[in-house]
């Protein structure tokens, strides 16, 4: 099986993200950005030449192509895991960068001191959100 990246225009919206082929099989593979990261649809089909020579594909599969359906259908799993696997390690590489950015600059303000930083951290977490009703304190003379 070979990836076809020859007949895909790459500036096409409409071109698949990677293609697959398998003799006269193809497996053309589109990738969108969904909320929790890439989707990716594919269509596998057969390529035939009509009567008058004209290159044609179909969704219809004779019997005898099942095995071969099967084995590329296997080899796009594996292609679209590797590239979902490849987006969450660059995801998390990014996040790792940001929270890096993030540290250095609070460590390193030159007017704030380590205990400065975290006591207002502490201070922030402590704020009750508007709205909520502080609980009175409780009398322990009563006891």
């Amino acid at each position: 099986m070979k990836e076809d990246k020859a007949n895909t225009p790459q500036n096409s919206e409409s071109a698949p993200n990677f293609v697959l082929r398998d003799g006269a099989l193809r497996s053309a593979t589109w990738r969108s950005e969904g909320e929790y990261g890439p989707l990716f649809n594919t269509r596998i089909t057969k390529l035939y030449r009509d009567e008058d020579g004209n290159p044609r594909e179909t969704a219809t599969l004779n019997s005898k192509d099942l095995l071969q359906v099967s084995e590329l259908a296997r080899e796009t799993h594996r292609e679209v895991l590797m590239r979902r696997r490849a987006h969450s390690q660059e995801k998390q590489k990014s996040e790792t960068r940001d929270e890096q950015r993030d540290f250095a600059e609070d460590w390193h303000d030159e007017e704030s001191s380590r205990q400065d930083i975290a006591r207002e951290r502490f201070k922030e977490e402590r704020k009750p959100s508007r709205g909520a009703r502080r609980a009175k304190p409780r009398d322990r003379a009563a006891r």
